[in-house]
């Protein structure tokens, strides 16, 4: 093996090392990392929503009441580079979950996420009437919505799912993805994803 070879070799064979070591640190470190919802009213979301589709006013002046908390239970402060989520009520987008800016969270401890709501500007009747039609029992449609709308007359046929990723950096070369989902209807958590939770 001539020398250019060996200088190859050695280049191959440091950078699958940094590579193996880059990953078994990214999974020792999404071990102590817990990403969960404090606390999501599914219901005034749809009230809210669906008030301001009906009455013609601007979807984006809904106030989604959602918040997100991240436990840190590694020995190194992390940094939220970015937090990309979608809502959705079954198959319909009800909204996009962001961050406008980094936040550190300290090793050792647990922080409410900064994070921002905005409702889909596209939704339209139509889109709600497809939701809702079978979410309201008795068939009371879109037409009663307003005056019906309760988290006793919704039933479970309505499945709210928020999914995506938010971006973790742990040094100046280390940037992780940490995949986070969610499943509930209106009465329960039906399942959530968010690292290691215990």
């Amino acid at each position: 093996m001539n020398k250019g070879a060996k200088i190859v070799g050695y280049g191959l064979l440091a950078g699958g090392v940094a590579a193996a070591v880059y990953f078994i640190r990214q999974a020792k470190l999404l071990k102590e990392i817990c990403v969960k919802s404090t606390y999501f009213d599914w219901n005034a979301i749809i009230y809210d929503v669906g008030s301001n589709v009906i009455s013609g006013d601007p979807i984006t002046d809904v106030d989604i009441p959602f918040d997100l908390e991240l436990s840190n239970s590694s020995a190194i402060d992390i940094t939220i580079k970015e937090i990309d989520l979608i809502v959705k009520a079954n198959d319909t987008i009800l909204a996009k979950i962001y961050s406008e800016s980094n936040q550190l969270i300290p090793k050792k401890s647990s922080s409410k996420l900064e994070i921002f709501v905005d409702a889909n500007p596209e939704l339209t009747q139509n889109d709600l009437t497809e939701l809702l039609g079978s979410g309201l029992l008795g068939g009371t449609g879109l037409g009663n919505f307003l005056d019906s709308l309760n988290l006793i007359d919704l039933d479970n046929d309505i499945v709210f799912s928020v999914d995506g990723n938010i971006k973790l950096k742990a040094s100046i070369f280390e940037t992780y993805n940490l995949p986070y989902y969610m499943r509930a209807n209106v009465n329960e958590l039906l399942e959530e994803k968010g690292g290691n939770c215990k």
